[in-house]
């Protein structure tokens, strides 16, 4: 009688365990934790998913569509070593009819998929900590410098519209842009912060474009890869 008890608990334990797994989900992470402005508020939950040997990072944009309602998961792979996606797919909860069983199934479906692709891109969990900038990594700090053109008019008279910027690093005098960007819709750029790759010496830098929402603004938050040490010797 104590060894089928003993059974049933290991059972059941290893039930739970086996759907935790398979329900796992990296925390959110506050891409806004470091902005002075309390008030600042974005739509999008962004999980980070693991990190590659050469400079590829999986992560999910989860975004509350306002106004319509309901949410859109971005999930992606990026080449950050090249600032390249390569691969991404996203599932609508608008488009998933059926009752919790089948909206469930779907989504389950979605991420076995997207770990798939992880593990075709050598991507192994790791949780790596989003950082305060300027970078500081290996004895060096690299200052990350947002240069905004706005836009004189704009049609819809919106105040302080931004048409272009560029995205730069520097260290020890030498600079590198690792992003320039044209016909923005934005009112304002933000650098949100930083995560270090667990295995190279590259950053993932964060910004975030201020932009019109149905009823508010809205953040929506850009990854840049930057190499610390090749682009700077």
């Amino acid at each position: 009688m104590k060894k089928s008890w003993v059974c049933f608990l290991l059972f059941v334990f290893m039930s739970i365990t086996s759907c935790e797994q398979g329900a796992f989900r990296p925390a959110t992470v506050d891409l806004l934790k470091y902005q002075e402005d309390g008030q600042l508020h974005s739509l999008s939950s962004i999980r980070m998913w693991g990190w590659s040997k050469n400079g590829k990072v999986a992560y999910t944009v989860e975004k509350e569509q306002d106004g319509r309602g309901g949410y859109i998961t971005a999930a992606t792979i990026l080449d950050f070593a090249n600032n390249v996606v390569l691969w991404e797919r996203e599932i609508d909860s608008l488009d998933i009819t059926g009752n919790k069983e089948t909206e469930a199934a779907d989504y389950d479906r979605f991420y076995e998929n997207f770990k798939k692709i992880r593990i075709e891109n050598g991507i192994e969990f790791v949780q790596v900590e989003f950082k305060k900038l300027p970078i500081r990594h290996n004895n060096r700090t690299f200052n990350v410098a947002i240069e905004i053109v706005e836009e004189e008019e704009n049609e819809l008279r919106l105040l302080d519209k931004i048409d272009s910027y560029t995205v730069s690093v520097e260290t020890q005098g030498k600079w590198k842009t690792i992003k320039e960007k044209n016909d923005v819709w934005a009112f304002h750029v933000l650098p949100c912060g930083y995560f270090i790759s667990p295995y190279e010496d590259r950053a993932l830098i964060v910004t975030g474009e201020r932009v019109p929402a149905f009823e508010n603004v809205d953040i929506d938050f850009y990854f840049i890869g930057c190499d610390l040490s090749y682009w700077f010797n």
